[in-house]
């Protein structure tokens, strides 16, 4: 007798016997329910009636940090050009008339891997173009992108010299791209935040990726909403995550003494605890300010 069969008619059966006429939820996998991958088994208690949203925004309040930009000299690969300037990365980024905070990362801190959704975030793909870091996610665009643990991340150089990319945080590594257009690809296996930089001179550049086990990630959009759907049913703690712009020392190049790389406070992270109702929505709002960097 077949084994999944099986398990479903006595799931069944015991629902009659207990007077309850709702079916079991599904097992992830395919029609006998196996696993697609690792991962999917994790999430095997995973059942979406019992699942709520979190609606909410991320607001600044109060003035604006004055951050000035950077001054740019010659560095390697842009031969003796004349100054110029590049806006510090982590300027934040908000909407003159409702406040909304765009690009603020908003997660869920506790959330039990095993009854989590499947993965729903796209496959990351990092590029080096006009001296920039950027992370293509689906149709997203930026310097923010969410990797589950384990898969595998694109890195290409579009520019013609040489880009290195350096990785702190909860990994270390650096890789070098010395040839244009020539692709690379590397396997991320270590949870938490992962700060992406520049290690050829470029020390403006700036991205991160948050490496996780659950798909409870999300970025606010340019009013600054943010929405996390299919979110079992409990209390959780939400976080709010935004880098700091403020520079606490740089590192020059022994040589010619310019600078090649700058170092920054810690981001910020503010806590929310919010209820999860099943089949509703929670509402949050983040309030950020000045003061909340100090």
């Amino acid at each position: 007798m077949d084994a999944h069969w099986l398990s479903r008619a006595v799931a069944t059966l015991l629902l009659m016997l207990c007077g309850c006429s709702e079916a079991p939820c599904p097992i992830i996998g395919g029609e006998r329910g196996e696993a697609t991958s690792e991962r999917e088994t994790a999430s095997q208690d995973y059942c979406e009636r019992e699942t709520g949203s979190i609606r909410g925004r991320v607001v600044w309040s109060g003035p604006l940090p004055s951050i000035p930009a950077f001054k740019i000299f010659g560095v390697a690969g842009m031969g003796t050009e004349s100054l110029k300037e590049r806006p510090n990365p982590h300027v934040p980024i908000v909407e003159k008339t409702s406040g909304g905070v765009a690009g603020a990362v908003v997660f869920l801190r506790n959330a039990d891997v095993a009854k989590a959704r499947p993965w729903n975030h796209p496959p990351v793909h990092v590029e080096f173009s006009r001296n920039l870091i950027s992370i293509f996610q689906g149709e997203a665009h930026g310097s923010i992108g969410f990797v589950r643990r384990g898969d595998v991340i694109d890195i290409v150089n579009r520019d013609p010299y040489l880009h290195v990319l350096s990785v702190n945080g909860a990994d270390f590594f650096s890789l070098p791209f010395p040839d244009k257009d020539k692709p690379s690809k590397r396997r991320l296996d270590h949870r938490g935040a992962l700060d992406l930089t520049g290690g050829a001179g470029y020390f403006w550049m700036s991205a991160h990726l948050f490496v996780a086990d659950h798909p409870y990630y999300t970025r606010t959009d340019v009013g600054g909403d943010f929405l996390l759907e299919k979110v079992p049913a409990r209390r959780y703690e939400l976080v709010c995550w935004l880098p700091h712009w403020e520079i606490t020392g740089t590192e020059r190049d022994p040589e010619l003494g310019l600078v090649h790389r700058v170092f920054y406070r810690r981001a910020l992270e503010r806590v929310l605890h919010v209820d999860v109702p099943v089949q509703k929505t929670a509402e949050a709002e983040f309030s950020l300010s000045l003061k909340a960097f100090e």
